[in-house]
């Protein structure tokens, strides 16, 4: 199914490589940017990989765009949310390319809350007043 591209759009789109990185961007053609984070002329962050489009979403100006993927890059809530929906998309990428695919290792995980070491005793005995 080939890409309709609309002069007037813009993607905030999800790339993902055989190493399970990902990377978050936008553009205003997904095809000619997904061509050039995988060419040999690229100097940025992602030269080096082989890179394959996880999730796209489509703007009607490419300032909601641009705007959307500064959201994503701030909110990693949102942005893990959106990993989350495209884990069935990994999972076919991956095994496309004979990859073990593992969701555990893939996804952050969450943090435990840290509880404080118990006081010694001494401590409660001292600051008795604290407590009253």
């Amino acid at each position: 199914m080939a890409i309709q591209v609309n002069m007037a759009t813009a993607w905030t789109y999800l790339l993902v490589c055989a190493e399970g990185i990902t990377y978050l961007g936008a553009t205003s053609n997904l095809k000619r940017r997904l061509h050039s984070h995988n060419s040999q002329n690229n100097s940025g962050w992602t030269k080096g990989r082989k890179w394959h489009l996880l999730a796209a979403r489509r703007f009607e100006t490419r300032e909601d765009a641009f705007a959307y993927e500064a959201l994503l890059k701030k909110d990693a809530r949102r942005r893990n949310a959106w990993k989350r929906q495209s884990i069935p998309r990994a999972e076919v990428i991956f095994n496309r390319h004979g990859i073990e695919f593992d969701v555990q290792d893939w996804m952050p995980r969450k943090r435990r809350s840290v509880q404080p070491a118990p006081r010694p005793d001494y401590w409660a005995k001292q600051n008795k007043k604290l407590f009253m």
